[in-house]
């Protein structure tokens, strides 16, 4: 007979009559446990499916979340690679149109420049033609006169002398009429080099024009002066001037002489 079956946890006394001595002990409750045991097992089981499924579905969700994340990145890593392509080739066009642009810049300014330096190379020579003999290349006129006018300037503050001479050349016509104008041309070009040859880097020797000279020489003391440097640069110039090319005509003698007007004069400011 089983008493108390509830009371004990773990085994269950068995009795012969109600007040007997225990005749046995069935371990009922150790067979109650193994079928909760079973019963737990098989809830634990559904339970383990449950949370197995979770975690699939977990596991499933992640998945497609890491597959679309790495979509996105790869997606990215695509278009900054090809931004970074692009930017290369606009870097490379933007470089190759800087240096053409550079180049074309370049010779511009090399054909500026050139344009410049010709420009005032003309402006020189514009100048130059326009205070300067076109043939003899010694100052005309006009710049004479302007070296006259600053000589006397420092004449005056100095309390000093200036003295013009003139000179033309003799039978300078037989010359052009018998060996013609190139040869006249010639004898005008010796006189002018021999006349700068001789004089002093202050003095100024001018053509009037044709076959006539003018010299300033400023700073002398005394007419005795001027006539002594007159003699220095006429004399060499009095000479026949042998750089003629030899002809067949006639032979012409040329030489420099003073006029016969007044050549020399000297002023005291």
């Amino acid at each position: 007979m089983i008493e108390n079956a509830d009371l004990l946890s773990t085994y269950i006394p068995v009795r012969r009559n109600t007040d007997g001595a225990i005749g046995a002990v069935f371990e009922a409750l150790r067979r109650r446990h193994a079928a909760s045991r079973a019963a737990s097992s098989g809830r634990s089981g559904w339970w383990s499916l449950g949370v197995f499924a979770i975690l699939c579905v977990l596991y499933g969700v992640l998945f497609v979340i890491v597959r679309h994340a790495d979509g996105v990145i790869q997606r990215q890593y695509r278009q900054r690679d090809a931004a970074e392509r692009a930017l290369r080739r606009a870097q490379r066009t933007l470089e190759q149109r800087v240096e053409e642009r550079t180049l074309e810049l370049a010779r511009v300014n090399a054909g500026l420049q050139a344009e410049v330096a010709e420009r005032r190379l003309a402006d020189q020579r514009v100048v130059h033609m326009a205070h300067h003999d076109a043939l003899t290349g010694l100052p005309n006129r006009t710049l004479f006169a302007d070296r006259v006018a600053q000589a006397i300037a420092r004449a005056h503050r100095r309390d000093g002398r200036i003295a013009v001479l003139f000179l033309d050349l003799d039978r300078f016509k037989n010359v052009n009429d018998s060996l013609g104008h190139a040869i006249g041309d010639l004898l005008l070009t010796a006189v002018a080099e021999r006349l700068t040859n001789c004089l002093r880097e202050e003095d100024t020797a001018a053509r009037l024009g044709g076959d006539e000279f003018i010299i300033s020489l400023p700073d002398v003391a005394d007419a005795g002066e001027a006539a002594r440097d007159g003699r220095a640069a006429f004399w060499p110039s009095s000479r026949s001037l042998s750089r003629l090319p030899a002809t067949s005509s006639t032979p012409t003698a040329a030489s420099a002489s003073r006029s016969t007007r007044p050549t020399a004069a000297t002023r005291r400011r």
